[in-house]
């Protein structure tokens, strides 16, 4: 019978944290969940679809203190470019604007 059974998962990672903390890097800390990505809808008219245009839209996310563990929630924006014939269900991902994992 394994004596760290209770522990520690089946890779090795422990549970509950690393027995040091944050010690060495907190190498045995689980690794942080990864977030969901955040969907935002944008009303435009058909006049913005057929000449386009630029708007700008706010959201909320989750960004990581300094410490690396604390949250806190913030507004972010963001500018979308509305080119002309762009289709309906268009969507547009934009690269690091989401939300932050803890370490």
């Amino acid at each position: 019978m394994n004596p760290f059974y209770d522990i520690c998962d089946n890779t090795g990672s422990e549970l509950d944290g690393s027995v040091f903390g944050t010690a060495f890097g907190a190498l045995n800390e689980p690794p942080a969940a990864k977030l969901s990505d955040i969907h935002v809808s944008l009303e435009v008219t058909l006049k913005e679809f057929f000449c386009g245009s630029k708007k700008e839209v706010s959201y909320p996310r989750q960004v990581v203190g300094l410490d690396g563990r604390t949250c806190k929630q913030e507004t972010a924006s963001v500018e979308v470019f509305i080119r002309p014939g762009m289709d309906e269900k268009q969507e547009l991902v934009f690269k690091g604007k989401g939300n932050e994992a803890p370490r």
